[in-house]
Order: C-alpha cells, then structure tokens, then sequence
C-alpha cells in the first residue's frame, strides 16, 4: 500500500514540475525517496512429526532437528582400543529423537497443543516454567514428547523423544536418610577435585593432561553426585584410586561397602570431560552402585562422532543395565536429596528456526548447562559452553535465573565469557584447569573475573587440594579443603 501511495505522489509532482516548467518556475531540488524495504517473506514449512497432532500456530521449520539417540550409540562402528568383548558399540544403532522448531508462537499456543495430545491420548507428566519459559513432557505408552516454549522469543520447539530414557516424573528421589562421618552428619558439599595440568611447569612432558574438569557432590544421605571426569592423561592408576578413595571419605561410606552413585552428570562427550570415570567404571564398577546418569549428547548427522561418546555410553550400557538414564533437555528439572537440578541449555536450543540447520562447528557448544541449588546456594555448571550458548542463555533467561554463587568458569578459563559472567556475578570461581596455567599468560577470562572478584575467591583444580563449597543454614558458605595426591599419568590403559 505504502508502494503504491509513493507511486502516485510522484506521477503527481512530475505534472506539477511540468507545468511551472512552461512559466519558467524551477522546483526546489529534493533528495531522493529512500527505497522500498520489502519485509521478508515467511514461509510456513510442513508439519513433519507425522505421528503428532500439528502445532495449531506460528511456522515451521522446514526440515526436523536430529536429537540424537541418548544412551545408544549414533553408529555401529567399534574401534579396537580400550573396548570390551560384546560391548553396546557392537550392537545395531538406536533410532534418534526428531525436533520440530516453530517460530512466531507464544506460551499460550504451547498450552493449547497439551490439549491436543491429550485428545489423543497422551498424558500430562511434567511441567515447569523458569521465568516466561513454559517446558511439557506427555507420555503415552513408550512415547514420549517434551516440548517447551520461549516466551520472549516465541521460540517453540517440539520433540518425539524416540530414544529410550527415564521419566522426569520418576527420576527424582528423597531418602529421609541421614549419613554420618564419624559422629557428624554428612554435609551436603561440592567439591572440585584436583590432579594435574600440563601448564608452564611441565612444558614438554608428555604425561600431563592440558583440560579436564571433575566435580563430586557429597549428599546428606552418603550417596553421591559426580559431574565429568578428567582425559586419558589425567586417569593413572594413582589418580584414579586416589578419586575412589576420596569419594569414600566425602560421603562416609566405609571401605568394604560400596558407593553410591546417585547421578553422573555429563556436560559434553570430550574425552576430558568422562576418560577418567570411563577408568573408574572399568575398575570399580563392581563396588560402585551408579544409579542415574544424565547427558545429551549430539547426534554424530549433526557433530562428527567421538569416540569418548561411544566408550561412555557402552559401559554405561553394559554394567549397569537398571541404570535410569535422562536425556537432558531445556527446562528439565528434578530434585536428588539435597540438590535441585534445573536444565538451562542443551544442544537443541541453537537448531535454526527456519531449516533446523545448526552452526555447531565445536562440539563444545553442545554443552548441557545446568543450575544446582542446594539450600540457599547456587551453583551453575558450565562445561565448556564458548560464545553461541551464552548467546542462548542471555537470550531466554534475566539475572533471575542466571545470578549463582558459585559458578564453574567455562572451558578452563580458556574462553572469555564476559557479558554471561558479569550477570552471574558469582560470589566464588570454581576454574577446572590450574592457576599457573591461567595466570602465565594470562587469560582473557582470568584477567576479567578479577576485576570483580579479589584472587582468593578463584579456586583452581591443580592445587593438589580438593576444594569444597559447603551451603550453610543463614545463606554463607564454607570452604572445607582436602589434600589430593594425584600425580603424572602412568601410561596405563584406560581398561
């Protein structure tokens, strides 16, 4: 319309010019018009989750999102090393998860959709919302949707959850149960563990782990959380029964009796995110009772595969065969004891809108980023999320949600995070990596906390202490400390 007005003023002013062209009389010269901006056209995509009801709003994508196939692996391709006999990676693939993303909606089309699975069937088995995101799990039979709508950016995203996995509905757990130290009730704590890094003092040696990242969480009930784990250069038998043991120690559980495992938490598939309990599994797996294990790894049609991804996977499998495994998605939440896991990013949250195309070029964007509370105390736990999930986590949450005490410094420290870091404004820097690495350089990241942070308030893993931040009753926290005495790798296997 704006067109066609503009065409009609200037057929207009060309006959005005003409005609006090005859007396003589020049028009005042005027600027050209400025082109018109055609907006872009949307285009709505098919609905292609052909076993679904259709979203009854907003666009689609015009091709599905692989979400990969949880705790299965993506191929059937065995590499020789470090694998056992009849292991999961011989067996045929699992089918994948299937993402539509609907652009152009709001909280109130997503409700709406519930509806529609429930007419035809499906039942409501969880809901959450963290600020003006609105996360749904239905279930019928064996199947599975989990969909969730970003309400600022009415951002839509729907899932067939084909990959088997726990329920959210059951995943949580509170014992009532207390454990003992000694005499002292067992208190709830994070520790970040501590081996060694390949930084200026070990230049040229060959035994030296340059990442790595291994956090344990110890429960009021003498089970225990373990997040990551180290690189293959990290996982010396030293190192390895030296963890076992510590984890004895934080949670009170005597030598002859077994751990207890309630989550293991991975945030990504590098190898120096899970070598290490890959080890610790293959040694222990008969005194360690592992009950849950939380990931969500890329599917290998959208991140190249990686072999840490199919050894983590196939012991998982094999040893331990009740284990309740989650496929994390955004928006996931559940309690275990003392600790409340909240999802705030998975791999799903960067498929583009338009053709479900992705730019992940570094499987460290594929990151799961999660927030643990345990009492008063924040924690947030970042992998190795770099600048595309800060991105997503700036976009979708405010200060509300983002603002922790105790923050896991990303991608040891290697990738300056700022502008997510100064809306955390954590109170304590937990750095998976070592101070003389960080320091020698210096990084960016290092250099930007401390700005804000005075140096004691960074608490580094190749100390040789185990650093623990302790929740108290009036909102402080305590930092307990315990000597580890970890040292070089050995060259051993990781059998």
């Amino acid at each position: 319309m704006q067109e066609i007005l503009q065409r009609i003023s200037a057929f207009f002013m060309a006959i005005l010019a003409s005609f006090l062209g005859l007396f003589g009389i020049k028009q005042p010269a005027v600027s050209e018009s400025p082109p018109v901006v055609q907006e872009e056209i949307e285009v709505q995509g098919d609905w292609l989750l052909t076993d679904l009801p259709a979203f009854d709003a907003g666009l689609y994508s015009s091709a599905l999102y692989d979400t990969g196939t949880g705790l299965f692996d993506d191929t059937a391709v065995r590499e020789d090393e470090d694998f056992e006999e009849g292991d999961l990676s011989q067996n045929a693939c699992a089918v994948s998860g299937q993402m539509q993303l609907i652009r152009k909606t709001t909280p109130a089309d997503a409700l709406l959709y519930g509806e529609k699975l429930k007419s035809v069937g499906y039942t409501l088995t969880y809901s959450h919302q963290i600020e003006n995101n609105f996360y749904y799990n239905y279930e019928k039979g064996n199947r599975n949707v989990y969909y969730y709508c970003n309400g600022n950016s009415g951002e839509t995203r729907v899932i067939d959850e084909r990959s088997t996995g726990a329920s959210l509905q059951t995943f949580s757990y509170s014992s009532g149960k207390t454990a003992y130290i000694g005499d002292t009730p067992v208190p709830p704590t994070v520790y970040q563990f501590s081996y060694p890094y390949r930084d200026a003092e070990h230049v040229g040696k060959d035994n030296y782990g340059s990442n790595g990242m291994l956090y344990a969480v110890a429960l009021s009930d003498g089970k225990l959380i373990v997040i990551d784990g180290g690189n293959r250069w990290q996982s010396s038998e030293q190192n390895v029964t030296e963890f076992f043991d510590f984890l004895h120690t934080i949670s009170g559980t005597p030598q002859e009796k077994p751990l207890r495992i309630a989550l293991w938490y991975c945030t990504h598939s590098h190898g120096d995110h899970n070598a290490f309990f890959y080890k610790l599994l293959r040694r222990y797996s008969d005194r360690i009772a592992l009950e849950r294990a939380m990931f969500n790894f890329p599917s290998e049609r959208v991140m190249t595969k990686n072999a840490y991804a199919t050894r983590i996977r196939s012991i998982l499998a094999t040893r331990y065969p009740a284990l309740q495994y989650l496929k994390a998605h955004s928006g996931a939440s559940f309690r275990l004891q003392d600790a409340l896991f909240e999802v705030l990013y998975a791999h799903e949250d960067l498929a583009d809108l338009k053709d479900a195309s992705v730019p992940l070029d570094d499987l460290n964007e594929g990151c799961c980023v999660v927030r643990m509370t345990i009492g008063q105390t924040r924690f947030l736990f970042l992998g190795d999320a770099l600048t595309l999930t800060q991105n997503v986590l700036l976009k979708n949450f405010s200060a509300q949600t983002l603002k922790c005490d105790v923050m896991q410094a990303s991608h040891h420290l290697l990738v300056n995070l700022a502008p997510l870091y100064d809306v955390v404004a954590p109170a304590y820097v937990m750095c998976p990596t070592s101070k003389l690495r960080a320091s020698a350089t210096p990084y960016d990241a290092y250099l930007h906390l401390l700005k804000s942070l005075p140096e004691e308030r960074l608490f580094f893993a190749g100390d040789g202490i185990a650093y623990g931040f302790t929740p108290q009753a009036d909102g402080s926290i305590a930092l307990p400390q315990i000597a580890v005495n970890c040292g070089a790798y050995d060259n051993s296997l990781l059998h």
